[in-house]
């Protein structure tokens, strides 16, 4: 792909029907080499936010996001898997580092896969029900609670 531009072009279902996305990623694709580990995790998953982005939430990925689908804990980013559109955006922008491709997650990062999904289909501490798909993270704002295995997790110093 060497000298070539990448320009992928997409359009989003509800709530996004009228939203149609333009990503150029540059000369080179910012993919590495497809994983060779299958994706049997039981539940789509396309990008997740590992430990590298708890306690540091730089949110340049959210900026970046073409369908609002990063949601704020208390310490840590969260992408829902059932509005995520698989654009890659956000892992280009993430200045921690912290933003994985499913079957690209480093084996000491897997239970954040479990563990993003579940901040939308588990009831959280303070919370009365599941987050669940609500459309967008904009218009909630900081939710202001994380999952048991990210509140579980040491502070980071600053």
């Amino acid at each position: 792909m060497s000298g070539d531009l990448c320009v992928c072009s997409a359009e989003f279902p509800q709530p996004n029907s009228a939203l149609k996305v333009t990503l150029v990623l540059g000369e080179e694709d910012f993919r590495p080499t497809p994983s060779t580990r299958p994706a049997t995790y039981g539940f789509p998953m396309p990008y997740v936010i590992g430990t590298a982005c708890v306690d540091v939430m730089h949110k340049a990925c959210v900026l970046q996001c073409p369908v609002d689908c990063i949601y704020e804990g208390a310490r840590s980013l969260y992408i829902n898997p059932d509005e995520c559109v698989d654009c890659g955006a956000c892992r280009l922008e993430c200045d921690a580092g912290a933003i994985y491709y499913e079957t690209d997650l480093p084996d000491d990062q897997l239970q954040h896969l479990a563990d993003n999904a579940a901040f939308f289909s588990e009831t959280l501490p303070g919370r009365d029900a599941p987050l669940g798909t609500p459309g967008g993270a904009a218009a909630l704002g900081r939710l202001g609670v994380d999952t048991p295995l990210v509140s579980a997790l040491a502070p980071r110093d600053a």
